[in-house]
């Protein structure tokens, strides 16, 4: 039976060596979306050459040297219970060598849902060089704003509007020259994303020095 698509190895590195936590028929979520920033190759040819069983014809994927950090921007609970419908805020500025990758979002007026106003959520001491998320939400615009007011300017503009819809909401990209440049920018993104109990990781990337800091 031959198959012509995507298999996609899921792996740990461990002291032991590699291990295969899983194969799937599909692009694996986060993981993709920390290398795709990197491939210079047009990806529709290389997904048209596997239908087409016609991949020995394509060449070599071209990869850029750059790094690529990715975090995610998941909501309060998950991987377990979580609640949705909370307004999304700083989509739109998350500076040059950023991205942003929507994992469980979408439109509140695709569907009768009310939108709920995030609140500033504190985060742990030392998350992010002992700043508040609140000193990095949304720094372009005017100082003194309220994630509310962001939120209520955003419900003004259905176009816009994102509210959260489910546990992984979010992965924010960074690229740069070096790792921890890249690191810099996905740290960064996601100090300006903020939705109501919005949380994340702060060890992504971290070598030995940063973690015991």
């Amino acid at each position: 039976m031959p198959y012509q698509g995507i298999l996609y190895a899921g792996l740990m590195v461990t002291r032991a060596g590699p291990k295969v936590l899983e194969f799937n028929a599909r692009f694996g979520d986060p993981e993709t979306q920390v290398l795709m920033p990197r491939l210079d190759t047009d990806l529709y040819l290389a997904l048209q050459a596997a239908m087409d069983g016609q991949l020995d014809q394509l060449g070599p994927l071209k990869w850029s040297s750059d790094a690529v950090c990715g975090v995610v921007i998941a909501s309060d609970g998950y991987p377990g219970e979580v609640e949705t419908g909370y307004g999304v805020v700083g989509l739109g500025d998350l500076g040059s060598g950023a991205y942003v990758f929507h994992n469980g979002t979408r439109n509140p007026f695709i569907k009768d849902t009310p939108i709920v106003s995030p609140r500033i959520r504190p985060i742990p001491k030392g998350m992010f060089g002992g700043r508040g998320l609140a000193g990095f939400l949304l720094p372009s615009r005017a100082g003194g704003q309220t994630a509310d007011s962001q939120a209520a300017g955003m419900a003004r503009d259905r176009a816009s509007q994102v509210i959260t819809a489910g546990g992984r909401v979010l992965t924010v990209v960074g690229r740069g020259r070096t790792l921890a440049e890249a690191r810099g920018k996905a740290y960064a993104a996601a100090q300006t994303v903020q939705f109501t109990g919005s949380w994340c990781r702060s060890d992504i990337a971290a070598d030995d020095g940063e973690l015991g800091a």
